[in-house]
């Protein structure tokens, strides 16, 4: 098993853009592969997660679950703090959705 991880933190701030990957997703029980972006105001409001936002580009969870072939269904969202621009209170929120794998 392969793992990876590239931050641009520090290095380049994106606002608009494309990102594009081709992702070859490991399968199995207890796996969670994911790509995923999460926003960078930590510096400057010493906000994190889920205040600064994040998006989950892809999630898949491994195996099977309950019946469900989790290894055949991926998973897109946004993850926020809708109670306002601090870390107090925390009220995360999210939108996302679903969709099956071509294999």
């Amino acid at each position: 098993m392969t793992s990876g991880r590239i931050t641009s933190w520090s290095r380049q701030f994106f606002t608009y853009g494309k990102f594009a990957a081709k992702i070859r997703m490991p399968y199995s029980q207890g796996m969670w592969p994911a790509w995923w972006l999460v926003g960078d105001a930590y510096n400057d409001y010493y906000f994190y997660w889920p205040t600064v936002g994040e998006i989950d580009i892809v999630e898949m969870i491994g195996g099977h679950q309950w019946g469900t072939p989790n290894d055949q269904i991926a998973h897109g969202s946004v993850h926020w703090n809708n109670a306002s621009n601090s870390m107090s209170p925390i009220i995360e929120r999210n939108a996302g959705s679903n969709w099956n794998t071509l294999d």
